[in-house]
């Protein structure tokens, strides 16, 4: 039930801000995110609008695509290619209706699977970062530090199970 797993996950939300584990809390924040989301769209709950029901559909199309192919190179011309829709407009209703743009939500899902692979695989953190999307090493470095403060190296040693 979608509403005791939120709850679970707030009651970890607490804890890890008492231990002042950042990382942690956010990527809580996102799974919660997600199965409101996704309990959004199971029960058909949508805020009206003009147009706004093919808004989300719109905005659900690019988020499913990009849970999907996150590992592969994704650009704004595929996006548009692939909903038929320009690439101003796109970029447009992603930020309307969930408050980040698109590639904000790439970044965030390809940051998910690679904190996942950090703390539970012994690949090297070059592997893990081309494998889940990011074009070299130095990009994920860069954007690693930037969203976490630390280095997935640093990161790794401190969570590695």
């Amino acid at each position: 039930d979608a509403s005791k797993e939120i709850i679970d996950y707030l009651f970890k939300l607490v804890t890890a801000h008492e231990k002042n584990n950042l990382l942690d809390a956010h990527i809580i924040v996102l799974k919660i995110i997600k199965i409101l989301a996704e309990k959004l769209i199971v029960d058909g709950f949508y805020i009206k609008e003009k147009h706004d029901d093919e808004s989300y559909e719109l905005v659900i199309s690019i988020t499913e695509y990009i849970d999907y192919h996150y590992a592969q190179k994704i650009s704004l011309d595929d996006l548009a290619r692939m909903t038929c829709y320009n690439k101003t407009y796109l970029s447009n209703i992603f930020k309307k209706k969930t408050g980040i743009t698109i590639f904000e939500y790439l970044r965030n899902v390809r940051m998910q699977h690679c904190l996942y692979e950090l703390k539970h695989s012994d690949d090297t953190i070059v592997s893990i970062a081309l494998n889940n999307g990011f074009a070299n090493i130095q990009i994920f470095n860069r954007v690693f530090k930037e969203v976490y403060q630390m280095t997935p190296k640093q990161y790794r040693e401190k969570n590695k199970k």
